[in-house]
């Protein structure tokens, strides 16, 4: 059985949902041609796009695009980018590790200037 394609995860847990391409559609903010497209993998998500995704699910990461191969979490390494560590993903699966990774790891810097700027404001 070959592996799945990120559109096709999607597609099963929109059925699992009993959810229109229609209704996803719209929660995403696009058309269903464009949703269908998703689908069908011909169009690449972004990581903003996915975590909508997972709210309108109503579902972790892991519920949505479940690893068959491997039932540990791909992202705990101990240090670097953990995403080129794992030999079972798919390339589909590691490119969209790899965003989520870029996204988590800007977002904690950001955290981290905004933590040096208040502890120098009350020094």
């Amino acid at each position: 059985m070959s592996a799945k394609t990120i559109g096709e995860y999607i597609k099963i847990a929109r059925e699992q949902r009993n959810l229109t391409q229609e209704y996803v559609a719209a929660e995403l903010g696009i058309t269903q041609q464009a949703f269908r497209k998703i689908e069908s993998n011909e169009t690449k998500l972004d990581a903003d796009r996915i975590f909508l995704l997972l709210k309108i699910f109503d579902s972790t990461f892991h519920e949505i695009f479940p690893n068959h191969h491997n039932h540990s979490d791909p992202l705990s390494v101990n240090q670097g980018n953990p995403i080129s560590n794992h030999n079972f993903l798919t390339t589909a699966e590691k490119e969209l590790y790899e965003r989520l990774f870029q996204i988590l790891q800007k977002s904690n810097e950001e955290k981290e200037e905004i933590i040096k700027l208040i502890l120098k404001k009350y020094k």
